[in-house]
């Protein structure tokens, strides 16, 4: 398979890791620019083992 370059933005406490503002964080935040980039990094997450979680309060 070809590689692609796929565009995503990282926000929130995981950017803030990344720069070394913040020692950790419970999760992450991505934006993608549209649903055909969505749906290729959840392909992605999956095939690494992310699962999605629903939290109800």
């Amino acid at each position: 398979m070809a590689s692609q370059r796929r565009v995503q933005f990282l926000i929130g406490g995981g950017a803030m890791s990344l720069r070394d503002l913040k020692e950790a964080t419970k999760d992450i935040d991505l934006l993608v620019p549209d649903g055909d980039a969505y749906g290729q990094l959840w392909v992605v997450l999956i095939d690494l083992g992310y699962a999605e979680v629903i939290v109800f309060s």
